[in-house]
């Protein structure tokens, strides 16, 4: 998969948001905490109440690498 087509998947999945939570994310590749977690280890993050919002873009970015190993 490209990156632009998992931006899209992950916007689907978060109602067109540009950012996301660990929830979301889970949410959306049906995976554990772990791997959310290893995911988005390292990203820049916006702190909003008691969550972290992600970049939809940054972690985009992250899943492709993790595609092409």
């Amino acid at each position: 998969m490209t990156k632009t087509e998992i931006r899209n998947t992950l916007r689907q999945s978060v109602d067109g948001k540009a950012f996301l939570t660990k929830s979301d994310l889970k949410r959306c590749l049906g995976c554990g905490s772990d791997r959310a977690s290893e995911i988005l280890r390292g990203l820049q993050f916006i702190r909003f109440s008691r969550k972290k919002l992600y970049s939809v873009d940054d972690v985009a970015a992250v899943l492709v690498k993790h595609t092409e190993v």
